[in-house]
């Protein structure tokens, strides 16, 4: 399943899901997928950092289905889960038109790390 999307994003190196999930005691990766009956929509790469943050990659919308809330749909399911895992923030990398996407969802540059975006899951309290 990897490589069709792999190939349906155009990427040219290919990466392979390599195991074990379980990075160490506590950070670890989850793949999320979006279908819709039978047919696969979308796919996620999180790195999950408790509880600190979940590290989105990966994340390949199917052509066909671009434009029509999917996308949004798999963030906020990705979001839910984080806060769900109690975790602060999700962090991304994105270019070009894809900012554009993950900024109208909220997510901000982030200010320590170049090229990354950030949405903090939980208001600090005031």
């Amino acid at each position: 399943m990897l490589t069709f999307f792999q190939n349906e994003a155009g990427w040219t190196e290919k990466l392979v899901n390599r195991k074990p999930l379980l990075l160490n005691k506590y950070t670890y990766v989850q793949w999320l997928t979006l279908t819709d009956g039978p047919v696969s929509l979308a796919i996620a790469r999180l790195k999950i950092a408790p509880p600190e943050f979940c590290f989105v990659s990966n994340f390949i919308l199917v052509k066909d289905y671009r434009l029509q809330g999917y996308g949004r749909l798999l963030m906020t399911e990705i979001e839910d889960f984080a806060r769900a895992k109690n975790l602060k923030r999700v962090v991304l990398q994105a270019t070009g038109e894809s900012s554009l996407f993950y900024e109208k969802l909220g997510y901000l540059k982030s200010r320590k790390l170049k090229g990354f975006l950030v949405k903090a899951l939980f208001q600090a309290a005031k």
